[in-house]
């Protein structure tokens, strides 16, 4: 069961019915709204979505793990429909193995098949290939090329930057659960007051306090850095050299390690 704290359509929607002065709608008790209400309202809380979504914020919640299988004498993958950019190298594996290889996504593909086109083997090498064309109900799309093709089937597993999807009567509920529920609210009040206002103002300010804090929320979830590991064993009788490239430092038992 959903947690009863998280942001449903209706409820964004509501909150934003009940700002603009068309009240909170049927769903939430209200008188229906008309269609011209119902576009207006659709068109903040899409934006309020987008706000969030796309704040220039890296979520943690937006970069799902994806798994395929890469068929013997295969070497391209559709990637999925809401794909936005690849996080991190492609664990390649077969089954029954113990532990899988990486391949980052470098270099020119299609150049090592034109020096050995008919390489077959473990993938080696990886490129994003954007497709041409969209249609009625579909975006751009991307694959996955790999180098050389696969001499037996594997399972490519990586994580992946999401686009999310608008909210609908299947889909009801936003990404990044109740912790982010009220900074959604926000946001979509805060275009709301935009296009009502043609200015920024309370509900704006707002929408960056709440933002604020579900960045804080979100950190929480990410790997910790505890500093760089400065291991200068290979370094014995030489002068000692400060070398923290990222800035960070750890202190222990009082004494603080760069």
């Amino acid at each position: 069961m959903q947690p009863s704290l998280s942001a449903a359509y209706k409820d964004l929607a509501g909150a934003v019915g009940f700002f603009l002065g068309f009240g909170r709608g049927a769903d939430n008790g209200d008188p229906a709204w008309d269609a011209r209400q119902e576009a207006s309202i659709k068109e903040c809380v899409k934006s309020g979505l987008r706000n969030f979504y796309h704040c220039g914020y890296d979520w943690s919640f937006l970069k799902p793990v994806a798994s395929f299988t890469l068929a013997q004498g295969a070497s391209e993958v559709p990637l999925p429909l809401d794909f936005a950019g690849l996080e991190g190298p492609i664990t390649v594996s077969t089954a029954g193995s113990a532990a899988g290889t990486t391949v980052s996504v470098a270099g020119d593909v299609r150049h090592l098949y034109a020096l050995n086109p008919d390489a077959t083997g473990r993938p080696l090498a990886a490129a994003i290939d954007p497709l041409k064309g969209t249609g009625q109900h579909q975006g751009q799309r991307f694959r996955l090329h790999l180098y050389p093709a696969a001499d037996q089937a594997y399972t490519l597993e990586f994580a992946y930057y999401l686009n999310p999807d608008f909210l609908s009567g299947d889909r009801p509920y936003a990404y990044g659960g109740p912790q982010h529920a009220e900074t959604l609210l926000a946001s979509c009040q805060a275009v709301a007051e935009l296009n009502l206002d043609d200015a920024r103002g309370v509900r704006w300010q707002y929408f960056q306090e709440r933002l604020a804090v579900s960045m804080d929320i979100d950190r929480r979830n990410k790997p910790q850095n505890l500093g760089y590991n400065g291991d200068r064993s290979d370094h014995k009788g030489r002068a000692r050299r400060r070398h923290n490239p990222d800035g960070y430092t750890v202190t222990f038992n009082g004494v603080e390690y760069d």
